[in-house]
């Protein structure tokens, strides 16, 4: 069986892949010159993707412990999220400088580009084995985008603030998102409309994630609490006192 492994990354400018279960740091990269926001696996597992303050995208290989491509002055601005398709075949990244981009991994050059939002994109996520996207702007909105055509297929609007998370339930029928001023919301994407909002308090909502159930959303704030939304009756269920600050990302296993 495969051990459960975790990958970080920091304003250090490096990235780290973790051991979970004797929660050993294994790995450690270095190559980038400033600091890091953006990373996540390939779906096989072999390679990490990495982006940050440099405006570069490096994909490395974490088994043979090498960098296998770098993206040179991917944006203008710090990249805030890189997200790989579920093929493997297909970088997405967004970016402080309102661009979203898509990188194709066989010929290792920019596929796609993607401009609606007129502010920073803060939040990017595939919906599940789809050619569809979400992003989340500073602009206040949500988009849905069709990777192929690279059209917008719909857009929310409802934040009144810089949203900073958007994420699809396994199920890929709704998307959760939080902004600056500490609302939560859920937007139900086949009848294209909000469905839910929560007010998390007097803070910044910096991260949300569903539960493979679509009935709970996670909501970390910039109080070091973790709101548990429960969907079906629209309240708070309860609160956790994860971390002595703010907390920027939460995913359900």
């Amino acid at each position: 069986m495969r051990k459960q492994i975790l990958a970080t990354v920091s304003d250090d400018c490096t990235w780290k892949i973790w051991n979970m279960e004797s929660q050993e740091n294994i790995m450690t990269g270095e190559g980038h010159k400033d600091w890091l926001c953006g990373v996540d696996f390939h779906p096989v597992g072999s390679h990490l993707v990495t982006a940050g303050s440099d405006n570069c995208i490096k994909l490395w290989d974490f088994v043979n412990s090498s960098i296998a491509h770098t993206f040179e002055s991917a944006h203008t601005a710090p990249i805030w999220r890189a997200r790989f398709h579920d093929t493997g075949d297909f970088i997405l990244s967004g970016s402080g400088d309102g661009a979203i981009k898509l990188w194709d991994l066989h010929s290792l050059k920019l596929r796609q580009q993607y401009r609606s939002h007129t502010d920073s994109v803060n939040a990017l996520n595939f919906q599940p084995f789809t050619n569809f996207f979400v992003s989340g702007s500073a602009d206040s909105s949500l988009s849905i985008w069709d990777m192929r055509t690279g059209l917008t297929v719909q857009t929310f609007y409802g934040h009144l603030n810089s949203v900073n998370d958007a994420q699809f339930s396994i199920g890929g029928q709704y998307i959760s998102s939080c902004d600056s001023d500490g609302i939560m919301k859920v937007w139900d994407i086949r009848m294209v409309q909000e469905v839910l909002s929560i007010d998390c308090g007097d803070n910044i909502a910096h991260s949300c994630a569903f539960d493979k159930n679509a009935k709970v959303v996670a909501v970390g704030c910039s109080d070091g609490e973790i709101r548990m939304v429960n969907v079906e009756k629209g309240e708070v269920a309860a609160e956790l006192k994860a971390h002595s600050h703010s907390v920027n990302g939460v995913l359900f296993n």
